[in-house]
């Protein structure tokens, strides 16, 4: 998720990019459909949103912020980011990453972060056409995986799968850290119409979700963001 520009990259993606002429959000079901559909391509209801918040990104990799203090505690030697969007964080992590796998549900954004990119021959980039999965067939070798400001939208089956899915790819003793929602308010309303579209999530339910997938807490802390405590930090780790 993150000017709906009508340009689209000359050059190809970076090494291993989103397929030629791939759809930008391949069928899904449900509410995950519908919340890939939000940032499919220049012409979703909310793909400006990655313009508008480019301004923003510094307040997440300053040093001393909270966010940079996070990612600062991973081994960064192999690192996998989900839901990349046009790369406005893949690129601070690239500086800071001996190996760097981006991943989107856009193939629009993907081409837009591949671009970004395309001076960074360590960065790589994979399609997540469905929202759930990750077409990567190097289990067990990230020594990192992390998402930022694009988790706190997705329905909890789909936070449910990508743990899964990070749980295969993370090596043992690999940690993953991701932001998420931790607003629980209203667990039947559609993500569109809760605050800052939070979806429905909580650190409880996170652990948990993470447990039964092979993943440990290391630690969690939420904090204010559109309302008081709705986003969250979990740092987990894959046990042995």
């Amino acid at each position: 998720m993150e000017h709906a520009g009508q340009d689209q990259p000359a050059d190809p993606p970076i090494q291993g990019g989103p397929p030629a002429d791939g759809a930008d959000a391949a069928p899904a079901n449900g509410a995950t459909a519908q919340i890939i559909g939000l940032w499919a391509d220049p012409s979703a209801p909310d793909f400006a949103y990655f313009e508008r918040v480019e301004q923003y990104t510094d307040d997440f990799w300053r040093p001393g912020a909270q966010f940079r203090g996070w990612f600062d505690r991973l081994d960064t030697r192999n690192v996998l980011e989900i839901a990349c969007g046009k790369g406005r964080h893949s690129e601070r992590a690239a500086a800071l990453c001996g190996q760097l796998l981006i991943s989107d549900t856009s193939t629009t954004a993907l081409e837009h972060a591949a671009e970004r990119l395309r001076d960074q021959p360590h960065v790589r980039s994979v399609l997540s056409p469905d929202g759930m999965t990750l077409p990567v067939a190097e289990d067990g070798t990230f020594s990192a995986v992390f998402s930022y400001d694009a988790m706190v939208h997705f329905e909890s089956d789909c936070v449910a799968s990508y743990l899964g899915e990070i749980a295969r790819l993370l090596e043992p003793g690999g940690l993953a850290l991701l932001h998420h929602s931790n607003y629980s308010a209203q667990p039947a309303t559609p993500v569109t119409d809760a605050p800052g579209w939070r979806n429905y999530m909580s650190l409880g339910l996170l652990e948990h979700l993470a447990s039964r997938r092979g993943l440990a807490v290391v630690e969690q802390e939420a904090f204010d963001w559109v309302v008081p405590q709705s986003d969250a930090l979990s740092l987990l780790r894959r046990v042995q």
